[in-house]
């Protein structure tokens, strides 16, 4: 079985086709205020840049995909680092990032 799409939301996570988030888009628009209105038409403006434009983003046939319970064991160990402390704050990164 494949999957088109992933909502998370406190902590379910509920495996979508794309016929239901198409629906849930179209909801979604229709009860937007302003500021998510043009955030999704730049998306939408973005998504349409020419291939060669965004050599540094991966075409979706690069990626790889991951079956349901690797996704789960991935996001149970992100959040055992991040309770342990094991990760990057931003301001660590912004002193990083001022280093390359």
């Amino acid at each position: 079985m494949s999957y088109w799409g992933i909502f998370v939301y406190k902590k379910n996570i509920e495996f979508m086709g794309i016929k239901t988030i198409r629906e849930n888009l179209h909801l979604k628009i229709e009860q937007a205020d302003e500021k998510l209105i043009r955030l999704m038409y730049a998306l939408s403006l973005a998504y349409d840049i020419p291939e060669e434009t965004n050599k540094g983003i991966p075409s979706s046939d690069s990626w790889n995909s991951i079956s349901h319970e690797k996704l789960l064991e991935e996001i149970k160990t992100a959040n055992k680092n991040i309770e342990a402390g094991n990760f990057t704050s931003l301001e660590d990164l912004e002193k990083e990032m001022e280093q390359w």
